[in-house]
């Protein structure tokens, strides 16, 4: 019975290994394709980014970096949007991370 698991296990392991290999050479070709007709097109990066539903393009922002840190928790705030609120009512320099 565990022989069964083991070997299904093994040959998961496998399937899981030849489908991100196959997946990376196909995803190389496609995007080949892509990168061709853009140019083909004249189509910029920005056009194709306008083109993607909004959350998609949300998602595509780069992360900021955190500036401020509560000592007490480790908890984190980059400065933007609402103050959080063991900030409330004290000094921000208090909690500003050292800039490398």
């Amino acid at each position: 019975m565990a022989n069964r698991y083991l070997d299904l296990m093994k040959r998961h392991r496998a399937l899981q290994e030849e489908i991100a290999a196959v997946r990376r050479h196909e995803t190389g070709e496609i995007i080949a394709c892509i990168v061709q007709m853009m140019v083909m097109y004249e189509i910029s990066p920005d056009e194709i980014s306008d083109a993607l539903p909004r959350q998609q393009r949300l998602g595509l922002r780069r992360k900021r970096a955190p500036k401020y840190m509560d000592p007490e928790t480790g908890r984190t705030w980059t400065g933007h949007g609402r103050p959080p609120q063991w900030m409330a009512g004290k000094d921000p320099g208090e909690f500003l991370l050292p800039t490398t």
